[in-house]
């Protein structure tokens, strides 16, 4: 699978600290074989209460899950204190919980979005196994699917059609990966993801978490309708289009969108 790249984009200072001060990030970053390419983990995927058969971990928590040897607990989370293990440095076996990606716009097919804990809170790209674990340890608040929409763990079916308006090209599942760009936005809301290309700018509505205007006025901020709940968080994972191609998109698109 292929894995995005996408930096701060639209951050300035964003530090995520590991115990010796490096920025959260680096080994194997792939969901692998825990997962069957829908977001879902398999049934023999062998997850235990604090640990992925891909090396991701979590740590404290009301399971009150160890802290493994040469992991830093990291983001953890009141009242449970619930961290996500960040391996110092990573070994084989060991994958990290979450990296420095931002998940704008969402992020990719079998990727999931994690609520970082910083001073401001942002969504950071992560394997499935990440908000799998988040789930069974109380912390499904803090996991959302690529459009942002809640996490349910509920899977993610087959798009009943592979045709967006517009030349907008649309991915995942049995329609394949995007020829070129990143498919983003796949979800049980969603079926049908986006293939985003770096040529669509990176947008958040007026009314998002973290509003930021497309650069061209004749363009509109395309996000994915998600719950009521999640909105404004999947209203700043936006990217622009122009007004016309979003808007029939926010029409055509499985599950809806919407322009703003």
């Amino acid at each position: 699978m292929k894995l995005h790249n996408r930096k701060f984009t639209r951050v300035t200072s964003l530090l995520l600290v590991t115990a010796c001060g490096g920025i959260i990030g680096g080994g194997s970053s792939d969901a692998g074989s825990d997962t069957d390419g829908s977001g879902e983990a398999s049934a023999d995927a062998g997850f235990t209460q604090c640990r992925a058969p891909d090396g991701v971990a979590v740590c404290g928590g009301p399971n009150a899950c160890a802290t493994p040897e040469n992991c830093f607990c990291a983001h953890q989370e009141s009242p449970d204190n619930l961290g996500l293990c960040i391996w110092d440095p990573p070994s084989d076996g060991e994958t990290q919980a979450v990296t420095n990606h931002l998940c704008y716009p969402g992020t990719v097919e079998g990727r999931a979005c994690i609520r970082g804990a910083t001073d401001f809170y942002y969504w950071l790209d992560a394997p499935v196994s990440t908000a799998i674990l988040l789930a069974q340890n109380g912390g499904a608040d803090r996991a959302r699917y690529p459009d942002m929409s809640l996490w349910t763990g509920d899977p993610i079916a087959d798009p009943s059609t592979c045709t967006l308006p517009d030349g907008v090209a649309g991915c995942g599942g049995t329609c394949g990966e995007c020829a070129q760009g990143e498919c983003v936005g796949r979800s049980p809301l969603h079926p049908l993801g986006v293939c985003w290309v770096s040529s669509m700018a990176l947008c958040g509505t007026a009314t998002s978490s973290h509003p930021s205007s497309c650069p061209d006025a004749t363009d509109s901020c395309f996000t994915f309708s998600v719950q009521p709940e999640a909105q404004a968080d999947a209203d700043a994972a936006g990217f622009c289009l122009p007004k016309v191609t979003c808007s029939n998109l926010a029409q055509a698109i499985p599950g809806g969108g919407r322009c703003g």
